[in-house]
């Protein structure tokens, strides 16, 4: 028999309301160490707040939910434009190092999403920067049952391969519940699991989920199971192999030592990771 055994809730957290509509979840420091991935986002963007900066060491992604009124614009160094609608989804893959901008299309229009930082191995640190995008109506969508709808950001889900494949193989799945709905993933034992809620109420076990919960699975076991009763949930759920090397942090730049952060800012430093001008909505703001 394939009896599974359903992961303990090491740890959860109820995120508090940040300013300027950003809820930052360092996950590292929230719940603890959850490798391969370092920080989620969830944010309500009315009007441009970030300019052209620089990252380098690791994959930023960006998801609008399918909620949000506006959509963002892309610009990056190496030429890339993209327009980041509800439901799509934009991986840059930073690498050596690149340059990026992404602010609302329109301002004034509210901009529901989520941008995560996802760590690179060692041998991974200087990869060719790249962008690599979804649009919405391309994410696949899996019905798995009448009450459960998967789309598949990331990785796989009962067969189904997300369109973009970042370096670190991970799983990240936009998961949404009618009432009355059960939703079950298998996850490796040893691998790390995740999940934020983004809207309504959902249960794992006896513990209630709602709204800016997030929870970090144990390593034992190799399954998630999540239910709704009374009301629909939407819900985050990330699954990974955990990478297991130093981390190096310096603002935008994640290395694995001094020598490989060193080197990043000297490239930075020198203008190797290309040139990008602000888009001119800042010149109007200042």
């Amino acid at each position: 028999m394939n009896n599974h055994i359903t992961k303990r809730v090491s740890t959860i957290v109820q995120l508090p309301e940040q300013h300027q509509g950003f809820r930052n979840v360092s996950l590292m420091q929230e719940l603890g160490n959850i490798d391969p991935f370092i920080v989620l986002t969830e944010f309500w963007m009315p009007k441009a707040f970030f300019p052209p900066h620089p990252h380098a060491g690791f994959s930023v992604t960006t998801y609008m939910f399918t909620d949000s009124e506006g959509a963002f614009i892309n610009r990056d160094s190496r030429g890339d434009r993209s327009r980041i609608e509800a439901g799509a989804i934009h991986l840059t893959q930073a690498g050596k190092g690149i340059l990026h901008e992404e602010i609302p299309e329109i301002e004034g229009q509210m901009c529901h999403g989520l941008q995560m930082w996802l760590n690179h191995s060692p041998e991974d640190r200087f990869a060719e920067p790249k962008a690599m995008h979804v649009d919405s109506g391309s994410v696949p969508v899996v019905q798995s049952n009448e009450q459960t709808s998967v789309r598949v950001l990331l990785g796989t889900f009962q067969g189904v391969d997300a369109a973009i494949k970042p370096l670190p193989q991970v799983d990240l799945f936009d998961v949404h519940l009618k009432p009355n709905g059960v939703f079950t993933h298998r996850v490796p034992a040893g691998n790390i699991a995740f999940v934020m809620m983004i809207s309504g109420k959902a249960r794992l076990g006896d513990i209630q989920l709602e709204h800016a919960t997030c929870v970090k699975f144990s390593d034992d076991g190799d399954s998630v199971e999540i239910s709704t009763e009374d009301e629909s949930a939407s819900f985050l759920l990330g699954t990974g192999k955990p990478l297991n090397q130093p981390n190096l942090f310096g603002g935008p730049f994640v290395m694995s030592n001094n020598e490989q952060m060193h080197q990043t800012k000297l490239l930075y430093g020198r203008g190797e990771m290309g040139q990008l001008e602000p888009s001119p909505v800042f010149n109007q703001h200042h």
